[in-house]
């Protein structure tokens, strides 16, 4: 006669644990979303960091006046831009001769930024 709501507990624990399992899944799906459209912005504002540098160097190579202290910024598109700055020799890496240019590509959706820097 004990054994009468034996078979309901052992129904409850197994609902309990398929529950638990599936909503662990669930928790671990979502964070790999995340992460996922995160690190597509973050790819974007990288290309944007690159394409500021490649600028900054593109007018330097055609005589532009490339001087210590300046600062651009463009916006490539209406979620993507970029800023640089021209940064003297004593705040850049050991061995940089003339200057370093620091670029920080920022896509705005997300506000994702993503930075590079080169020395010359």
């Amino acid at each position: 006669m004990k054994e009468k709501g034996s078979t309901l507990y052992f129904a409850l624990v197994i609902l309990s644990i398929s529950s638990l399992v599936v909503l662990s899944v669930s928790t671990v799906l979502v964070l790999q979303i995340q992460t996922i459209k995160t690190l597509g912005d973050s790819v974007l504002a990288f290309f944007g960091a690159d394409t500021g540098l490649e600028k900054t160097f593109y007018e330097a190579y055609k005589g532009a006046g490339i001087n210590i202290g300046d600062s651009f910024s463009e916006n490539l598109s209406s979620s993507l831009r970029y800023e640089v700055w021209v940064l003297d020799p004593s705040q850049c890496p050991p061995g940089t001769q003339y200057y370093c240019i620091k670029s920080i590509g920022t896509y705005l959706p997300s506000e994702t930024k993503r930075g590079m820097q080169a020395s010359i």
